[in-house]
Formats: C-alpha cells, structure tokens, sequence
C-alpha cells in the first residue's frame, strides 16, 4: 500500500514516515500526497534536524538499530552531537555583520 492509495481511500489528514529524506518528504507534501511528514529515526542522531535541513547541514550518521529498540537508557538518544560550524567556515551573520561594517 503506498501512500497514494491511503490519501484515495482515506479524507483526513496523512501523515507520513520511515526512510524519508528532505526532498522525499518535501516532494510528497508538493504533490499532495501527504498533509505531514515525520522524521523520527533522523531525529535521533540529529537533534536539531529542523535546522540542519533549514540550512542545508551535513546529517551525522545514523543510529546503530539497536538505539531504537533497546532498553539502553538515555544512551543513544541523547548524546548525539548538535551541528558546529568548522572553525574556518564563516556564517551567514559572520557575512552580514562584515558588510554592514564596510559599508560605515
């Protein structure tokens, strides 16, 4: 059963999820075959997933399948890292603020 066929049998809102990547969930939303896309398993090697896809940053890897299923603890779905930018890389504020200086 793929998405499609739930949006024709069903009326309300469809969400969608598992194995989704931002151009697959966003190109289902565009077309309309989905109202809302989730992103679960991402989230959690990514904690600032929203951001990361907002502006185009690298995902960490994924989380070993164990992490999903197991009674570990915290462990796993806490500790992923949040994104840094490289120390050599400037941002776009970094830019920002170097023209507004220039232009005094």
């Amino acid at each position: 059963v793929t998405a499609m066929d739930m949006k024709i049998k069903f009326k309300g809102p469809l969400m969608v999820n598992v194995g989704l990547s931002k151009e697959s969930g966003e190109g289902m939303l565009r077309s309309g075959v989905a109202d809302l896309v989730a992103y679960g398993r991402p989230y959690i090697s990514n904690p600032d997933l929203a951001e990361r896809f907002q502006n185009k940053l690298a995902l960490n890897p994924d989380s070993v399948y164990e992490d999903w299923w197991s009674p570990i603890g915290a462990k796993g779905y806490t500790d992923f890292p949040f994104y840094k930018q490289p120390a050599d890389a400037s941002t776009v504020e970094d830019e920002e603020n170097k023209e507004a200086v220039s232009s005094q």
